[in-house]
């Protein structure tokens, strides 16, 4: 528990959790109540592993509660997550995967897959709740809904689902933007006493064919934190076909303070995380927000842009736009090998890859040697600076994420050993 819903003075606020693996919780792995909070990069299961008296004798339940309270209870970001294998509860027939109950959340580049009810809830449930303004965006839906028990509602079999229970109001103002599903139960978004168009849904993917992933056919179980694998590859018909989530509604010009129809997209790190880095359409310029006015839809940016009214803000992303999905598509490979010729001394041998969006170099050394490798950009600005002290043989660098620090298709390498100097150009990444 992240703080306490029987206590609306309790203010656990302001928490990382990242990079972990989380498993078996009886009525969810994790329950959320408090501001602020950011749970990124974490994986998640929880099939069935306990006695219960439902059919088959052995239950599960789901990943992540966020609630109760809207006021104690809300503007908390869920990123890059992967949530899965929600299992038949103990006390009820079914089971999302999330159940998001607060409003001003943002829930994005997430993959929800195998839950065995929706893989994404956000309701109310009485007066007192309130699931307005949340941001549900660039996330992947995969095989939810495939309940254990028969007889299920189908409003509790599909991908994602938006509902109103009781005597509660409707969760209206959702922006459901740049989402893929495929292969869920039976529909990508279930709207359950409230209706789609109280709602703000642009460009998902909802079940419009295959998008080809990297990998969702090899046998994988629970444990597997690499399989499923939700990258796309190179023919996918989702790689620059994402809309630009908001747009600019100062006039045109310049500077770095601009207001956009919908600041909630993003966040300035709250003090706790790196602010996000936003990038203009058709502008290979990235910088990253200073601080946001959620009011007035004012963004103040790290370092000057020029703007004109109505162009499109993003999250930073690669090629000519947004990809749809959890995962932008960068490639697996760069065409650079280089081999020894007459003015290599120290250097056999250099490849270049891509794992995922990780730049890698392998180097190979006819001897033990220091290397220093700098990255620069189209102005010549240095954007990076490595030293190694390397063994002789293969030498495996993990270089740099794209995710983080590239902005243009254009960079250039240079690379130093004590006797050996060579420069080449990675264009078109």
């Amino acid at each position: 528990m992240i703080g306490n819903w029987s206590d609306t003075s309790d203010h656990t606020d302001y928490n990382v959790l990242e990079n972990n693996v989380f498993f078996y919780g009886g009525h969810h792995i994790i329950e959320l109540i408090g501001k602020y909070n950011v749970i990124r990069n974490n994986y998640f299961h929880n099939e069935e592993w306990m006695s219960c008296s439902q059919t088959g004798g052995i239950c599960g339940n789901r990943n992540l509660i966020v609630g109760y309270d809207p006021k104690q209870s809300c503007w908390n970001l869920i990123e890059g997550n992967k949530f899965s294998f929600a299992g038949l509860p103990p006390d009820g027939n079914t089971v999302a995967g999330v159940s998001v109950r607060t409003p001003f959340n943002i829930i994005r580049k997430n993959v929800f897959y195998y839950n065995d009810g929706s893989g994404l809830d956000i309701s109310t449930y009485d007066s007192t709740y309130d699931a307005r303004f949340n941001h549900v965006y660039n996330n992947t839906f995969f095989h939810n809904g495939f309940t254990l028990l028969s007889g299920v509602e189908t409003w509790k079999q599909n991908g994602m689902l938006v509902a109103k229970h009781g005597n509660s109001a409707p969760a209206t103002n959702i922006s459901i933007v740049n989402n893929l599903f495929y292969d869920n139960k039976i529909d990508a978004i279930r709207f359950y006493y409230t209706i789609r168009d109280s709602q703000d849904i642009r460009n998902n993917w909802e079940h419009a064919g295959d998008p080809f992933f990297t990998d969702i056919v090899s046998k994988f179980d629970p444990w597997n934190t690499n399989l499923p694998d939700f990258h796309l590859k190179k023919e996918s018909p989702c790689i620059d076909k994402g809309t630009f989530i908001t747009f600019i509604t100062s006039p045109t010009g310049s500077g770095t303070q601009f207001t956009v129809k919908d600041a909630m997209f993003f966040t300035n790190g709250w003090g706790i995380i790196e602010p996000d880095t936003i990038q203009l359409k058709e502008d290979f310029k990235r910088v990253s927000i200073s601080e946001i006015n959620y009011a007035t839809g004012q963004i103040t940016v790290s370092s000057p842009l020029s703007w004109t009214q109505g162009q499109g803000v993003n999250l930073a992303y690669n090629q000519d736009a947004p990809d749809i999905g959890a995962f932008e598509y960068y490639g697996t490979s760069v065409k650079i090998k280089l081999t020894k010729n007459k003015n290599m001394f120290d250097i056999n041998k250099i490849e270049l890859s891509f794992e995922n969006t990780t730049l890698n170099m392998i180097v190979n050394l006819f001897s033990e040697t220091n290397l220093l490798i700098r990255i620069f950009d189209v102005r010549g600005r240095i954007i990076l600076s490595l030293k190694y002290h390397l063994k002789k043989g293969n030498n495996l660098i993990r270089l740099i994420d794209k995710n983080k620090i590239i902005s243009q298709n254009i960079y250039f390498i240079k690379i130093f050993t004590n006797r050996d100097q060579i420069f080449f150009k990675l264009q078109n990444i």
